[in-house]
């Protein structure tokens, strides 16, 4: 980058002559082509600066794009003691989802649990919990909709306690 200089060094006292007036008004010639030309490649350089930004910029959009579109969570539930009932997990599931997952397992005993959106039993067999973890994949009946509560209902409980259940979900963004 251009130094910007003054363009005449002398002694206190020296009179202006044409000749010092004149290589003063080259040296300030020279001096502003320098700095304009400076200038002119800082220009592009910033030119080409944002379009590399914008670049990254887009770039990192679609690697959030990518990472987010069906990025996969859990919800997790214990029921210490439970009982033929419904258990909600989710209620009004502030956002929309596929449900490709559900797992059980209980500290002693069994139990059945059908995990549901609102009434509807998500496609696929009901879990026959026991104290082995036993993990369903879903492919049908498996969309929650924005607002849908997403539940667990457990019947045929035998000596049944620290009934955990889980179900993996995907969303896209």
């Amino acid at each position: 980058m251009a130094t910007i200089l003054p363009h005449t060094t002398r002694a206190t006292g020296t009179v202006l002559t044409a000749a010092i007036y004149n290589a003063d008004h080259q040296n300030h010639i020279t001096n502003a082509n320098a700095l304009n030309s400076e200038v002119g490649t800082v220009t592009t350089d910033l030119n080409a600066l944002e379009v590399s930004v914008a670049a990254d910029i887009l770039q990192m959009q679609t690697d959030l794009d990518d990472r987010l579109d069906n990025s996969v969570d859990m919800w997790s539930y214990t029921i210490l003691v439970p009982a033929n009932d419904t258990y909600i997990i989710q209620m009004k599931v502030p956002f929309g989802c596929t449900v490709v997952e559900t797992t059980t397992k209980t500290g002693a005993g069994t139990a059945t649990v059908t995990y549901k959106i609102n009434t509807t039993a998500l496609g696929g067999a009901a879990h026959s919990a026991t104290t082995t973890e036993n993990s369903i994949a879903r492919s049908s009946a498996n969309a929650i909709i924005d607002g849908d509560d997403f539940s667990a209902t457990i019947s045929a409980v035998s000596g049944c306690t620290k009934l955990s259940l889980s179900a993996k979900y995907t969303r896209t963004f």
